[in-house]
């Protein structure tokens, strides 16, 4: 099942809030954002820091020293069109990738370096019942 709204309901405690930081300039200091919205909707303390806690969890507010601000998800969360940022001239080229080609020694298959004696075991002879078998190579 998925949350069609996500954000405060309008109406709340919490959209009161936001809706007063939006309407004094979308950033402001608690006690001047605080004083704002008791002009609407009193808040305990408790009230009110449960809803500034739900703004800062749903990211529709940050923080920044002592002064909160509005995001750009909670201007869309209000109904107010947020501006694209201005794109650039030039797109940022991809990184370079050289063409391929097979018959580079990057590509070609490199001859195992062996230890002298390692290879011994290929004289011994094997045995299936009473039969002997041949050591079969891998070239």
């Amino acid at each position: 099942m998925s949350r069609k709204s996500v954000g405060p309901r309008a109406g709340s405690r919490t959209g009161i809030a936001l809706q007063a930081l939006f309407d004094i300039g979308g950033q402001a200091a608690e006690t001047e954002w605080r004083t704002a919205t008791a002009r609407t909707c009193p808040f305990t303390i408790i009230q009110w820091e449960a809803a500034i806690q739900g703004l800062l969890n749903g990211a529709m507010i940050f923080q920044r020293r002592d002064r909160f601000e509005i995001t750009d998800y909670g201007r869309t969360w209000l109904g107010v069109v947020v501006e694209a940022a201005p794109s650039a001239e030039w797109a940022v080229p991809g990184r370079y990738v050289p063409p391929m080609r097979p018959l580079s020694p990057r590509f070609m298959t490199r001859m195992p370096s062996t230890r002298d004696g390692a290879l011994d075991y290929q004289d011994i002879p094997s045995r299936m019942g009473d039969e002997r078998i041949a050591h079969r190579s891998k070239a």
